[in-house]
């Protein structure tokens, strides 16, 4: 005889998940799974980082967490690129704040001026390798210590530091190439630039 396996009522009975059960539209309930975080071995996965600036409102500084208002008013207003991610504090994120990160230099906002930029895929902090431009000049290896936007350009300039002195102009993301350090292990997207060379 064939089983018609979808009326066949197992012992545990029907997969039903809460909020799902309906009749007609009237039935309709909200999901508890719905403002559930997913994860991974109980970790909430975490929003990609984004890359951009924030402008400043001429109005204040209510999109700043108060706590980190002095923070953010040492770094902005400016042409800074920061990289946003989730909040780490589940009740602010609930709330909408983002944290914005400038190398090891973060503060908490509201991401309300906040305009995206596509990311070369460098960070500040990044070791690299200026490159010789056929010869002309002397590869260099040199870490990055600022992101800022040019409106000129529309691209993102790269201030650079070696062994401590800062190179005397910008530099764009084609003018070097991922490199590191012995001591360092690459993370995921050191490894993917690192594979572009």
């Amino acid at each position: 005889m064939k089983k018609d396996f979808a009326t066949e009522n197992t012992d545990t009975g029907p997969l039903r998940i809460e909020g799902l059960q309906w009749e007609t539209a009237t039935d309709i309930v909200a999901s508890r799974w719905l403002g559930q975080q997913l994860g991974v071995n109980g970790a909430p996965i975490r929003q990609l980082a984004k890359h951009g600036f924030c402008l400043w409102p001429d109005e204040g500084a209510d999109w700043i967490h108060p706590q980190d208002l002095e923070t953010a008013t040492s770094l902005l207003p400016s042409k800074r690129i920061f990289q946003k991610t989730d909040c780490l504090d589940p009740v602010l994120g609930q709330l909408g704040y983002c944290q914005f990160q400038y190398g090891e230099i973060s503060f908490r906002g509201l991401p309300t001026l906040w305009r995206e930029l596509r990311s070369d895929g460098y960070e500040v902090g990044d070791t690299i390798e200026l490159k010789s431009d056929n010869g002309r000049l002397r590869p260099l290896i040199c870490d990055i210590s600022g992101m800022f936007w040019s409106q000129k350009l529309q691209l993102i300039e790269y201030s650079l530091v070696r062994n401590g002195f800062p190179l005397p102009r910008k530099y764009v993301a084609t003018d070097f190439q991922m490199s590191m350090k012995i001591s360092q292990s690459p993370t995921f997207r050191q490894f993917e630039l690192l594979a572009k060379r």
